[in-house]
């Protein structure tokens, strides 16, 4: 099994504009539901590496965007650990992808995460 360390940059870019192109409403929200939320969380932590979360997130309506972003931040504390901060740097790097292209939703998880 590939993990995502072992990707390329012109693999991944490749497949994301792939799907995006055969999807018959090419928006994100309708992708992430197709396969029942499963991984959406890495699939936002590769996203935002490879530069296509603002993408990804403009090609849904607005409230979905904000309600995908919420799920990926909700519990985060509750699955943080000294042994075991991956969930919450995924969530620090997908903040730092969107905070200039996006300042209001990035403002949005900054408040969210304080809760």
């Amino acid at each position: 099994m590939v993990s995502e360390d072992e990707i390329y940059t012109s693999s991944y870019l490749g497949v994301y504009k792939r799907i995006f192109e055969r999807m018959q409403h090419p928006r994100g929200d309708s992708l992430i539901m197709s396969v029942n939320a499963d991984y959406f969380r890495k699939f936002i932590k590769m996203a935002a590496a490879y530069n296509t979360l603002d993408t990804l997130l403009k090609s849904m309506p607005g409230d979905n965007s904000t309600t995908l972003m919420k799920a990926f931040i909700s519990k985060i504390e509750a699955t943080t650990t000294l042994d075991n901060v991956e969930d919450a740097v995924d969530v620090a790097d997908s903040y730092s992808s969107i905070v200039e292209k996006n300042p209001g939703l990035a403002d949005y998880m900054r408040q969210e995460s304080r809760h």
